[in-house]
């Protein structure tokens, strides 16, 4: 199988010359820089590359007859992508390596997104293309796997999702939203799964959309590459506020447009907010709540500090049972911290089996931070002998919540956390006030 499968990868992509296309396996082989994996049909391993063996740690003996690369990759990602492949398809499509496979299995091109989990269990971010591999009378014998390290361009998207000071959201060239920061969730009021894929019009109060003024704010950015604009934008709850917008277009070197990247900034959050009186001596207790909803209940928001996007959506559907709560995500512990101190969320919920985690590190880094010390935490672990918890609450968390998480427990563990920030930043006006008045 090892000799047929190679022999097809190298009449499919260079047959007309034995002795380049040896040449060109050799090179696609050895070089360190991809990762090739060839599978049979069924998806068990048959060749790994040097590559694949220094991103993943494994030898080609530890896997080569044994595994498929679902063995190998986040198993919560393929469970995410069967979920979206059964609704594009309309099609019952298992978790595990026929959702890696199942487009290119039909002669569709595919190309995503991939956590490689390594061999000592750290995490890496990939780009992975899925070819078939058939053989002269055109049956499908196995897949080939290409893969590219993608860490760069993660550490960026993660970046790009931490800033909260704006809302920074990628469109796909009919305006459909494809990516979400925390910025957009505070400005806009949606979490990530209710409007990713969601049209760039639902941003726009119904008399703009019936004139029209979404799609000529796309068709300026597409006929001139930056189209800047200032108007009043739609929230979630209904509200309004007044936005600073800049849409880019992108293209490909080709040409083609591919899509938009928006810029949004709250200016109406400027204007509405009362400014405090400017008192000699007096310390700040910190940065202001977030704005009102539409019904005046204040929003507060919930940073969820994971990595994993099926246990986020599970969190953000809990939360949005409670009005003008927001779920902020930090796919890591420094992430996590720099979020925390800049966006001041009411609580924080952490996984603290995420690799690389030392929760009780993240703890003293947060209380030893005046804007953090009182936030409560509350953790999320696989353990859930007694030990765990006791261990957990005298390390001074919150709640300790055990997997898979229970609504009701996480409702209740919510709700006295939310409780209890309220009254401590309640605590901390009052002796702001105080100070002030011994002036």
């Amino acid at each position: 199988m090892l000799a047929s499968v190679t022999n097809v990868v190298i009449k499919d992509r260079r047959g007309r010359n034995p002795p380049k296309a040896g040449a060109l396996q050799n090179a696609v082989l050895g070089c360190a820089a991809i990762a090739s994996i060839a599978t049979d049909e069924e998806g068990i391993i048959q060749i790994f590359s040097a590559g694949a063996q220094r991103m993943l740690g494994y030898t080609e003996a530890e896997v080569a007859n044994r595994r498929t690369p679902a063995d190998l990759s986040d198993p919560l990602e393929a469970v995410e992508r069967a979920r979206a492949l059964s609704l594009e398809f309309a099609s019952a499509i298992a978790p595990g390596f026929e959702a890696l496979a199942f487009k290119a299995s039909r002669g569709i091109e595919d190309r995503y997104e991939l956590t490689w989990i390594r061999k000592d269990g750290s995490r890496l971010a990939a780009v992975v293309s899925v070819t078939a591999l058939r053989d002269a009378r055109g049956e499908l014998i196995g897949y080939l796997m290409i893969a590219t390290d993608n860490t760069a361009q993660e550490g960026f998207r993660l970046m790009v999702e931490s800033v909260t000071d704006c809302g920074i959201v990628q469109l796909d060239a009919q305006g459909r939203v494809l990516s979400w920061n925390a910025g957009a969730q505070i400005i806009d009021g949606y979490g990530a799964r209710e409007i990713v894929g969601q049209p760039f019009s639902s941003f726009y109060s119904g008399p703009d959309v019936e004139l029209g003024v979404p799609q000529r704010d796309l068709d300026a950015a597409a006929a001139t590459g930056r189209y800047e604009t200032e108007g009043w934008r739609l929230r979630k709850d209904g509200s309004t506020y007044r936005a600073s917008v800049v849409l880019t277009s992108i293209h490909d070197q080709a040409g083609v447009l591919r899509g938009f990247a928006r810029l949004t900034r709250d200016l109406s959050r400027d204007m509405s907010e009362p400014k405090p009186r400017a008192v000699e001596g007096l310390e700040s207790p910190g940065p202001a709540s977030l704005p009102p909803a539409a019904s005046g209940v204040t929003r507060r928001s919930l940073l969820y500090v994971e990595d994993h996007a099926a246990s986020l959506g599970l969190v953000e559907q809990l939360a949005a049972r409670r009005t003008g709560l927001l779920v902020l995500r930090a796919a890591n512990v420094d992430l996590g911290i720099d979020l925390a101190r800049s966006a001041r969320p009411e609580v924080i919920l952490l996984n603290i089996d995420l690799p690389g985690t030392n929760a009780l590190q993240f703890m003293k880094l947060l209380r030893a931070d005046p804007a953090t010390q009182d936030t409560p935490l509350l953790a999320l672990g696989a353990n859930a002998a007694p030990d765990a918890l006791t261990k957990a609450l005298e390390g001074g968390f919150f709640h300790y919540l055990t997997k898979p998480l229970k609504p009701e427990a996480f409702a209740q563990a919510l709700d006295d956390a939310l409780e209890f920030a309220a009254l401590e930043r309640a605590e901390q006006g009052d002796r702001a006030f105080t100070r002030a008045h011994r002036q």
